[in-house]
């Protein structure tokens, strides 16, 4: 079950980082580094709350 739980996540983070690229090609490089910081931490709590904490 936690590996569909964490499935969802990397689903939901790699729509996320498409709109992080979509940042960076409008020139837009600090939303593009704040997606991708956001991304980062929405899927390391998951994963460490998952696979770590058992």
């Amino acid at each position: 079950m936690s590996y569909l739980a964490f499935t969802i996540v990397l689903i939901i983070a790699f729509y996320t980082v498409l709109f992080a690229i979509e940042n960076f090609r409008e020139k837009n490089r600090i939303g593009f580094w704040a997606i991708l910081l956001l991304t980062l931490a929405s899927t390391a709590l998951p994963f460490y709350m998952l696979f770590l904490l058992d």
